[in-house]
Protein backbone atom coordinates (compact mmCIF):
# COMPACT_ATOMS: atom_id res chain seq x y z
CA UNK A 1 0.00 0.00 0.00
CA UNK A 2 3.08 2.24 0.33
CA UNK A 3 4.35 1.87 -2.80
CA UNK A 4 0.75 3.41 -4.05
CA UNK A 5 1.08 6.11 -2.52
CA UNK A 6 4.67 6.49 -3.24
CA UNK A 7 3.78 6.90 -6.82
CA UNK A 8 0.41 8.34 -6.60
CA UNK A 9 2.30 11.10 -4.75
CA UNK A 10 5.34 11.24 -7.29
CA UNK A 11 2.82 11.08 -10.73
CA UNK A 12 0.87 14.03 -8.60
CA UNK A 13 3.90 16.24 -8.08
CA UNK A 14 4.89 15.61 -11.44
CA UNK A 15 1.38 16.97 -13.16
CA UNK A 16 1.04 19.97 -10.93
CA UNK A 17 4.64 20.99 -11.41
CA UNK A 18 3.47 20.49 -15.04
CA UNK A 19 0.87 23.60 -14.59
CA UNK A 20 3.26 25.88 -13.08
CA UNK A 21 3.87 29.29 -14.47
CA UNK A 22 6.50 30.57 -15.92
CA UNK A 23 7.38 34.06 -15.38
CA UNK A 24 7.05 35.22 -18.94
CA UNK A 25 3.23 33.57 -18.88
CA UNK A 26 1.89 35.20 -15.28
CA UNK A 27 -0.51 38.31 -15.55
CA UNK A 28 -1.75 40.51 -12.81
CA UNK A 29 -4.19 39.19 -10.43
CA UNK A 30 -4.45 41.21 -7.85
CA UNK A 31 -2.43 45.09 -7.04
CA UNK A 32 -2.98 46.94 -3.66
CA UNK A 33 -1.76 50.54 -3.12
CA UNK A 34 -1.25 51.45 -0.08
CA UNK A 35 1.27 53.91 1.54
CA UNK A 36 2.84 55.32 -0.77
CA UNK A 37 3.80 51.85 -2.32
CA UNK A 38 2.26 49.38 -5.73
CA UNK A 39 2.21 45.80 -4.58
CA UNK A 40 1.24 43.49 -7.85
CA UNK A 41 0.54 39.91 -6.95
CA UNK A 42 0.49 38.09 -10.32
CA UNK A 43 -0.89 34.68 -11.19
CA UNK A 44 2.59 32.21 -10.65
CA UNK A 45 2.25 33.37 -7.18
CA UNK A 46 5.39 35.89 -7.48
CA UNK A 47 4.58 39.18 -5.72
CA UNK A 48 6.43 42.57 -6.99
CA UNK A 49 7.00 46.17 -5.16
CA UNK A 50 7.28 49.15 -6.10
CA UNK A 51 8.17 51.93 -3.28
CA UNK A 52 7.72 55.94 -3.54
CA UNK A 53 4.68 55.55 -6.17
CA UNK A 54 3.41 59.01 -5.55
CA UNK A 55 6.89 60.52 -7.38
CA UNK A 56 6.37 57.74 -10.23
CA UNK A 57 2.94 56.90 -11.34
CA UNK A 58 4.75 55.03 -14.47
CA UNK A 59 7.51 53.08 -14.96
CA UNK A 60 9.35 49.14 -15.07
CA UNK A 61 9.00 46.67 -12.34
CA UNK A 62 12.18 46.83 -11.48
CA UNK A 63 13.92 44.22 -9.50
CA UNK A 64 10.42 41.73 -10.46
CA UNK A 65 11.05 37.84 -11.75
CA UNK A 66 7.90 38.71 -13.74
CA UNK A 67 8.53 41.27 -16.50
CA UNK A 68 6.24 44.18 -16.25
CA UNK A 69 5.87 48.05 -16.36
CA UNK A 70 2.94 49.71 -14.82
CA UNK A 71 1.01 53.05 -15.03
CA UNK A 72 -1.36 54.98 -12.31
CA UNK A 73 -3.93 56.95 -13.21
CA UNK A 74 -5.04 58.69 -9.89
CA UNK A 75 -8.27 60.03 -9.74
CA UNK A 76 -8.10 61.37 -6.18
CA UNK A 77 -7.12 60.80 -2.64
CA UNK A 78 -8.71 58.51 -0.41
CA UNK A 79 -11.52 59.49 2.18
CA UNK A 80 -8.95 58.39 5.53
CA UNK A 81 -4.88 58.53 5.21
CA UNK A 82 -3.27 55.89 2.82
CA UNK A 83 -1.96 53.98 5.54
CA UNK A 84 -5.91 52.70 5.87
CA UNK A 85 -7.54 52.80 2.62
CA UNK A 86 -6.54 53.17 -1.35
CA UNK A 87 -6.88 56.29 -3.23
CA UNK A 88 -9.40 56.85 -6.10
CA UNK A 89 -6.86 55.60 -9.24
CA UNK A 90 -7.01 53.20 -12.45
CA UNK A 91 -3.75 51.30 -12.25
CA UNK A 92 -2.43 49.47 -15.55
CA UNK A 93 0.01 46.49 -15.65
CA UNK A 94 1.85 45.94 -18.96
CA UNK A 95 3.64 42.99 -20.11
CA UNK A 96 6.95 43.18 -22.87
CA UNK A 97 3.92 41.32 -24.97
CA UNK A 98 1.24 43.82 -25.19
CA UNK A 99 -1.29 42.44 -22.61
CA UNK A 100 -2.88 44.82 -20.40
CA UNK A 101 -4.59 44.21 -17.02
CA UNK A 102 -6.73 47.34 -15.39
CA UNK A 103 -7.43 47.65 -12.18
CA UNK A 104 -9.92 49.57 -10.34
CA UNK A 105 -9.83 50.76 -6.98
CA UNK A 106 -10.45 50.75 -4.82
CA UNK A 107 -12.19 47.59 -5.42
CA UNK A 108 -15.79 48.88 -4.22
CA UNK A 109 -15.27 51.04 -7.55
CA UNK A 110 -15.62 47.98 -9.61
CA UNK A 111 -18.30 45.94 -8.70
CA UNK A 112 -18.34 44.22 -11.55
CA UNK A 113 -15.90 42.35 -11.37
CA UNK A 114 -16.14 41.93 -7.40
CA UNK A 115 -19.73 40.25 -7.67
CA UNK A 116 -18.15 38.04 -11.41
CA UNK A 117 -15.51 36.06 -8.82
CA UNK A 118 -18.08 35.01 -6.77
CA UNK A 119 -20.51 33.74 -9.22
CA UNK A 120 -18.65 30.43 -9.59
Amino acid sequence: MALKQMIAAGVAAALLGGCAITPEQAVADRVFLLNDRLTVIFSNGMQCRVDNISQRLSGEMTGCPVSARYDILMDRPGYFPDTITEPYADIYIIKPDGFVKRFEKPDSRNWKEVFREHDD
